[in-house]
């Protein structure tokens, strides 16, 4: 989560360590009552000395990221804030001879992840909110090979490529709702879309060429719903219950999740909790949309039917306070999986 910027006064904070050189700016907003912003940046010490020839290594990191948010009160429309952060880093390997400096090979990593989004709260009286994000989010990889088929020459050839990406779009509303001191209720809703592109290509001897041997993209939707209440039944008992709905929308899989706890405060520094629920998830977009050959020659997706994985939890837990700032809390923890991904084969102990 990110923190709010200062809305008394401007700062500006800039910090140089080993690892990164970070530069923040932050203040209120003119005009807007409660208003403020926040800004950062960081960048690659290591780099920055790698370029000034003072460090000579090899993989040296090459980094930089940032963040920020904005945050706009209104006197009757709620508090909005937009909110960014993402950052990429590369690394260069390179294999060179020990004597001679002779190059023979040279690898190029990256990876990048960038999130942002618009957040909106709402009061509703004096007993509840409405919570609601719009974001996107992303997140990728990619390598560079390239090689010198004759050492010596210093004539790089490409030898492999690959990237991908994936990125999701998320909207989702929150209602909290205090019934009065003892219950609260809590509902929401999620969707989501999740999208991904993958290639690859390799160097075939035979073919004497760069070969694709990966070239694909997909998208498929997520549909959450859930509603919770709270209740402390009196001053040492507190019950919790829920629901939660997941249906994704690539084969029709759905679940739907009951959940219970309930907490027994012993004495003033001990407390007992137990808790039990069912859950389910989905699995990597890239393992529905997998694709395959069958003799005939036509491609399909074997796992486009696959259904949610399943669990089953049972959790007690003991919280007991040792010292007025020293708490213990101990956990037993039971899992049952079900409908688990395997393959096909019976001999096979492969599991997702």
């Amino acid at each position: 989560k990110l923190r709010r910027g200062n809305d008394r006064k401007r700062e500006y904070t800039l910090k140089a360590g080993v690892l990164g050189t970070d530069l923040t700016a932050e203040g209120p907003i003119g005009g807007v009552e409660g208003g403020s912003y926040l800004a950062n940046f960081r960048y690659s010490t290591l780099s920055l000395l790698d370029q000034a020839g003072i460090v000579d290594f090899q993989g040296v990191p090459t980094y930089s990221d940032g963040a920020f948010n904005v945050v706009l009160p209104t006197r009757g429309a709620g508090r909005f804030s937009i909110w960014g952060l993402g950052g990429d880093s590369q690394i260069l390997q390179e294999d060179r001879g020990v004597a001679d400096d002779t190059l023979f090979s040279r690898a190029d990593f990256g990876s990048r992840m960038g999130v942002g989004g618009l957040t909106h709260t709402l009061m509703l009286g004096d007993k509840g909110f409405l919570y609601s994000t719009l974001s996107i989010s992303g997140h990728g990889s990619s390598t560079v090979y390239e090689e010198d088929p004759a050492p010596g020459e210093d004539v790089l050839q490409l030898r492999h490529t690959d990237a991908l990406d994936r990125w999701t779009v998320r909207a989702s509303t929150v209602h909290n709702h205090r019934v009065n001191a003892a219950l609260t209720a809590r509902s929401g809703i999620i969707l989501s879309r999740d999208h991904f592109r993958m290639r690859s290509a390799s160097w075939q001897e035979d073919a004497q060429d760069l070969v694709t041997t990966l070239d694909g993209d997909g998208r498929a939707g997520t549909l959450q719903a859930f509603t919770s209440w709270k209740w402390r039944t009196s001053e040492r008992w507190t019950l919790i219950g829920g629901m939660h709905l997941l249906h994704f929308g690539l084969n029709g899989s759905n679940s739907l999740e009951p959940r219970m706890a309930v907490k027994w405060q012993q004495r003033p520094d001990r407390s007992w909790s137990l808790a039990a629920g069912l859950h389910s998830r989905t699995e990597a977009l890239t393992t529905y949309l997998a694709e395959d050959v069958d003799a005939n020659g036509t491609v399909f997706r074997p796992n486009e039917d696959l259904g949610l994985t399943r669990a089953a939890h049972l959790v007690l837990g003991l919280d007991q306070r040792l010292a007025e700032d020293v708490q213990l809390r101990v956990e037993a923890y039971y899992q049952h999986l079900y409908d688990q991904p395997v393959e096909k084969d019976p001999a096979s102990a492969f599991v997702l």
